[in-house]
């Protein structure tokens, strides 16, 4: 815009005395914008000329209408009507964009206060104690800060079964591939896995498995860090994308530390019966042995 506008008042090779009897000769129209310009014809360049109209683009399509830059012709005067009403039109068009960006905002966050309310209600009515529920609403207020305010379970039932494994694998896959115990392994069996795998939050200082317990299953982090205990005492820490339990899917044992949740923790979770069930059939025998040792 600004460079039609400098277009409409160029003379191009046209020298015109635009300062009434001085002498000076401008490469401007007579009739145009730039001969009533005093900042123009007090230091012409081109460049100068360039930022002026520049300027003028802001000012005109912002729809303040300063007239800094002066309008003379008709064609000036029915370039700068295009321009302040195309102005007119991209804001009016971001205003109304913002204004429902709020509105679901506001009501993905009234939805969201309504049901702390709630939770309070049911606190006071159940006599729950304090601390367990501040970490209830400190759970909350954890999934509203990662998925305000979308349901990433029911987004997933909405899906059908080939988007839902789509979707796993584009999860997952990365991190499988990364991990020893699947490295090599074909695009089916990364399918199958990612397709077995369920996701588990913990909140800060949950025990995700306990020294001396028995589990029968497989962790990936995905999100947050955990703290490895022997005995009460920090060991070790483990951050996104480590693993641990992988010897649970061929023969259940006692675990030899606690895993516990330093931060709000996601963890993508493997079963040992998903694992004899979905993903055995699709390894050959020397895989398996592979994956035992």
């Amino acid at each position: 815009t600004g460079c039609v506008y400098y277009a409409l008042g160029n003379g191009y090779g046209q020298y015109s005395d635009c300062d009434q009897g001085t002498g000076t000769l401008y490469p401007f129209l007579i009739d145009s914008w730039m001969c009533l310009d005093h900042l123009l014809l007090h230091d012409w360049s081109k460049s100068a000329a360039y930022l002026r109209c520049f300027y003028w683009a802001i000012d005109t399509m912002s729809v303040v209408g300063s007239a800094d830059v002066p309008i003379r012709t008709a064609s000036e005067l029915i370039w700068s009507d295009i321009v302040i009403f195309t102005g007119l039109f991209i804001t009016c068009i971001y205003i109304a964009n913002l204004t429902s960006l709020m509105i679901t905002m506001d009501a993905a966050k009234a939805e969201f206060n309504k049901k702390l309310d709630y939770l309070s209600k049911y606190f006071q009515y159940r006599n729950f104690p304090p601390e367990l529920s501040r970490r209830i609403y400190y759970y909350y207020e954890y999934k509203w800060s990662v998925f305000r305010g979308l349901d990433e379970n029911k987004f997933l039932q909405e899906l059908p079964s080939s988007l839902r494994a789509k979707v796993a694998t584009a999860m997952t896959e990365e991190v499988i591939r990364k991990i020893p115990l699947f490295r090599g392994v074909g695009a089916t069996v990364v399918d199958a896995l990612a397709y077995s795998l369920d996701t588990q939050v913990y909140s800060p200082g949950d025990d995700i498995t306990k020294e001396g317990s028995v589990i029968n299953f497989f962790y990936i982090l995905s999100r947050g860090h955990v703290d490895v205990l022997v005995n009460g005492e920090k060991q070790s820490r483990m951050d996104v994308g480590e693993w641990f339990g992988e010897v649970n899917l061929f023969s259940p044992q006692k675990c030899t530390s606690t895993n516990r949740a330093g931060s709000y923790c996601e963890t993508f979770r493997l079963t040992k019966d998903r694992f004899d069930t979905l993903i055995k059939p699709h390894l050959s025998g020397s895989v398996l042995d592979s994956l035992q040792q």
